[in-house]
């Protein structure tokens, strides 16, 4: 018997926003994130409750994402207009099509 891949259960949408490096008007270099995947299958799962999930006054969340997944750290993800930043991309040591991205939510 073969098992269901848990993707199926990957419901929403994020787009995952990669940095690059950019010089400012004072010629320092600095980081900017732009859209480097749209529409990427995901599950948020919170951790915790929102006032309970909090590092540092910032909500975290592990969004599961298919294993095949361009993502990195200090990558972000956007998600319900809200954004995220990536801290541990992790993959559990048995058979997963997943992978885990553990995040801390950003303020603008």
């Amino acid at each position: 018997m073969t098992s269901r891949s848990p993707t199926h259960l990957l419901n929403q949408r994020v787009t995952i926003l990669r940095p690059t490096s950019q010089t400012n008007d004072f010629g320092l270099p600095h980081l900017v994130w732009q859209d480097h995947l749209q529409n990427v299958p995901a599950l948020p799962e919170l951790l915790g409750s929102e006032y309970g999930a909090s590092r540092d006054g910032k909500v975290q969340y592990k969004f599961h994402l298919p294993l095949e997944t361009d993502i990195r750290q200090l990558d972000r993800i956007a998600h319900d207009g809200r954004l995220f930043q990536v801290l541990v991309i992790t993959n559990q040591d048995r058979p997963s099509h997943v992978l885990s991205a553990m995040t801390t939510e950003v303020h603008p």
